[in-house]
Parts: C-alpha cells; structure tokens; sequence
C-alpha cells in the first residue's frame, strides 16, 4: 500500500499535470460553461470531462502515461506504476459513482479486467457549495469501504508533504457509535450478580 508521502514522490510529475488540468477546467467552467439554469450534477459533468480533455492533452506526447477509456470511466495509466481518475469530490474528499463494475472495482482497489493490478487513485477538485470557488483539489487513495486511505491536497506548489498529508487508520476511519443500548431499570450486568 502506498503512503501519501510515497505516492507524492513516486509520482511528482504527473500531480502538476492533473492539478493544472483541474485549474484549466474551472476556469473553463467561469468563462465558456457556466450557465445559470445548470444544477451542480450538470457543472459536475462539464468540469470533470473538461479536466479530462486537458489531461489528455497534456500527455499526449507523454510515453509513461496512457489514457484508457473503461465503462465511459477515463482512466490514467502512469508508468505502468499507478491507475489514476479525474473526479469531482464532496467534502469528505470521496467521488461519487454511479455503481457499475468499473466504479466498484476502482474504488476497492480489485483487479479491472485488461489491466495489472495497479494502484489506484483518484485525483479530484472539491467546489464550494455555491460553485464560486474551489476549496481544492486532492490525490486520494481510496478504499473498499468507500472512504480513503489519506488525502494530499495538491492544490498548491509545491506540494507541501508534511504539512498537507491527512492519513486515515482504520480506527480512525470506523464510524463512531452514536448509541449505547438501554438497560431496564432493574437489569444488572452479570459483573453485577455475582456470576
């Protein structure tokens, strides 16, 4: 499993690329997209193929990484070293898919039929409620549970590893309890009977 830190080094320079594409695409959607009558799951669409379309443009010439199209999901592949995924965010930095094969398979880290079992990460941009602004854009590695190993903000360069890594355990990424069972007035615990 790669920690936020490896990741950033082993692929520092491909983070530029799908950051400056995620820059290019919101501005893309304050000049040439931005209708007033669109919802967010419109702006949604729009922002991550125009994300997409200057990745790829990006590497085109670029040997080490090669663009795929699985599912209508567009997928990067970097130096046969990581598999990579432009997607919107929500405030829990984690993207949301419909649940075809692809999807699931990405996000549980499974093996996608035609490809080796690379990493996966998911490269995103979180808007403000109000789409005005972005609160950045992240590097994920996402998990089976639908939640992420760590979050690298790499909104900003250069990416400031120390200070920006959010690393998640599974304690800490297990929901808390919200409820603690009721006991009947007279109910003792069996400590409590002398058993």
């Amino acid at each position: 499993m790669f920690t936020a830190v490896q990741a950033a080094d082993e692929f520092s320079e491909i983070i530029p690329v799908f950051r400056d594409s995620w820059k290019l695409a919101w501005r893309d959607m304050l000049t040439k997209y931005n209708d007033p009558v669109w919802d967010n799951r419109c702006r949604s669409t729009v922002i991550q193929m125009q994300a997409v379309i200057h990745a790829g443009m990006a590497t085109y010439d670029n040997q080490s990484v090669t663009r795929y199209v699985i599912d209508n999901r567009h997928v990067f592949v970097v130096e046969d070293r990581g598999l990579f995924h432009l997607k919107q965010l929500d405030d829990r930095h984690c993207s949301s898919n419909y649940r075809t094969r692809a999807a699931v398979a990405f996000l549980e880290q499974e093996e996608i039929p035609g490809f080796e079992s690379y990493p996966r990460f998911t490269v995103g941009i979180v808007p403000k409620p109000d789409w005005t602004d972005y609160v950045g854009i992240f590097m994920t590695y996402p998990k089976a549970t639908g939640q992420n190993n760590w979050v690298l903000d790499i909104t900003r360069t250069p990416v400031d590893i120390e200070a920006l890594q959010n690393e998640f355990d599974e304690s800490v990424s297990q929901p808390e309890r919200r409820f603690k069972p009721l006991r009947k007035p007279g109910d003792k615990r069996a400590g409590d009977a002398g058993v």
